[in-house]
């Protein structure tokens, strides 16, 4: 049970960590949705669906990073999901 705790504990680190990285490099051009630049300004609950959508592998059709910034967040932040979950099935296989 410990271990299932500290994993899921990881992920919600991750997801609010990358929240908050989204949110700060918000520029207004560097998040599309549905094809169009993002004319209004997303919130921190996009964001944060953002985030848990791109954590649990599911991904968005609707919002997609256009910056090399944005893109590069987010791949690290699913290479970071490869390696918490990694890490989980090593723990639970001992």
């Amino acid at each position: 049970m410990k271990h299932l705790l500290t994993s899921l504990g990881a992920h919600v680190v991750l997801i609010i960590f990358f929240t908050l990285i989204y949110w700060g490099v918000y520029d207004g051009k560097n998040f599309d949705t549905n094809g169009e630049k993002n004319n209004e300004k997303m919130s921190f609950y996009q964001f944060l669906f953002y985030s848990i959508t791109t954590q649990s592998g599911v991904g968005m059709s609707y919002i997609t990073p256009t910056s090399y910034l944005t893109r590069a967040f987010a791949a690290l932040q699913q290479f970071l999901v490869l390696v918490v979950i990694t890490g989980s099935f090593r723990t639970f296989s001992v």
